[in-house]
This record gives C-alpha cells, sequence and structure tokens, in this order.
C-alpha cells in the first residue's frame, strides 16, 4: 500500500535478549519505524494471572535501540554485523498522573535517543495544550516530532468506556455530553 507502518513493542513481554531479537528482526524485514512502549500491567488486560517481563523499562529501551543503531552493539557490548536501520519512538501521556512530571518523563526519552513520540488519545485538549507549553518550555517540541494521538469516538457507550478503563485516559465529561446531545 505503499504506507510505512510503526511496530509497537513492548518491555511487559520480553526481556532484553528477545527485545533485541525482535529489534534486529524488524530491521531485517524492511520496517523502519519502531514505538518503545513498558507496556500496561497485565492486571488491566484479559490475563490477569500473567507474569510481567519488565527486565528494562521504555527509557532503557529506547537506549538500546538507539545503541544497536548507532553504535552497532547490543546491551551485552557485541558488535553487529549490520546494525538495524529504525526511526525509534517512545510514547507520552499528558493526561496520566502526576501531571508535573509527564514533561520530565518525555525529556528523558528524547535524551535517550527517541525521535518522536506518539501521545495518548487526546480528548481533553485543554490538559493537552497546557502539556504543550510545558514542551515548549524545556525546547523539546525542537528536538522530536509529536504525533498526537486521535482515535474517533464512535459513541457515548465508547467514550465511557474509555473513560472508565483505559490506563491513562481522559475523556473530560463534557465530551461524553456533546456526544449525547
Amino acid at each position: 500500500e505503499g504506507l510505512d507502518p510503526v511496530l509497537q513493542m513492548v518491555t511487559r513481554d520480553r526481556n532484553r535478549i528477545a527485545l533485541q531479537s525482535d529489534v534486529l528482526g524488524t530491521s531485517v524485514l524492511g520496517i523502519r519505524n519502531i514505538l518503545c512502549l513498558s507496556g500496561d500491567h497485565q492486571s488491566f488486560g484479559n490475563q490477569p494471572q500473567a507474569k510481567g517481563v519488565f527486565d528494562i523499562d521504555s527509557v532503557q529501551f529506547v537506549q538500546l535501540v538507539r545503541q544497536m543503531r548507532d553504535e552497532g552493539k547490543i546491551l551485552g557490548g557485541e558488535q553487529l554485523s549490520e546494525p538495524p536501520q529504525l526511526f525509534i519512538g517512545a510514547v507520552a501521556n499528558p493526561f496520566a498522573d502526576p501531571f508535573a512530571y509527564r514533561v520530565v518523563r518525555l525529556a528523558k526519552k528524547v535524551r535517550a535517543g527517541a525521535e518522536f513520540v506518539q501521545t495518548q488519545c487526546i480528548y481533553n485538549l485543554n490538559r493537552f495544550k497546557e502539556w504543550m507549553k510545558g514542551v515548549a518550555d524545556r525546547g523539546l517540541e525542537k528536538k522530536v516530532y509529536i504525533l498526537g494521538g486521535i482515535t474517533p469516538l464512535k459513541s457515548v457507550r465508547m467514550a465511557e468506556y474509555m473513560s472508565k478503563n483505559v490506563a491513562g485516559m481522559d475523556v473530560p465529561e463534557e465530551v461524553v455530553t456533546r456526544l449525547k446531545g
């Protein structure tokens, strides 16, 4: 289709060895964009009894992919014969608490090597603007591409579900009310 996919990888499910293997496989398959996430805690999913791995966190994962690409080395120091060619992304949630920590966390991901950031779905535009002001105050918008998360709400029920059941989601009551109207 001529589109460039963004592979999402979570540290929740794999240790560093498996993650590095998947990163190399991703590059061999011609995928050029990778989004590095920690992943929601397994207790939020349909198999809450599963054990999370979380060998490294998302910031460390960004650093790992950057090292593999730029230095041609895996975490243990071994040289790669062919480094992966990847555009490295991370996620940001402008709506999670504590709010004051959100821009600080983004700055850590940028320092670690994130080249683009995808945000949580934006329904609370005022909060997003406040977050972007903090991003601009630190000059981060000049260092990383920011993709605002967009998911159209198809119904009141969807808005209510996302607000109550999706971690880190902020769907203001006024949005739900507008859908009802």
